[in-house]
């Protein structure tokens, strides 16, 4: 599994116990909020990654949102 990209720097990472949020916790662990799509970091920084490398975003999180609606999940 990939995790978030900027897991290691971000100051809102929670796994969602009481594991300390340092360097080897981040690298084995995905944070809560990108397990959960919620995190509008992600998102922000996303979209400035796109703009500035010119790459497309290789998830479409609307198509997320909207799947996960439809499982009955969000």
């Amino acid at each position: 599994m990939q995790f978030c990209f900027c897991q290691e720097l971000c100051s809102h990472y929670n796994v969602g116990d009481n594991k300390p949020p340092n360097h080897d916790v981040r690298t084995k662990y995905p944070c809560r909020h990108w397990l959960a799509m919620d995190c509008e970091k992600i998102f922000a920084l996303a979209e400035l990654q796109e703009y500035c490398t010119g790459q497309p975003m290789a998830c479409k999180i609307d198509k997320i949102h909207r799947l996960k609606k439809e499982l009955g999940g969000g």
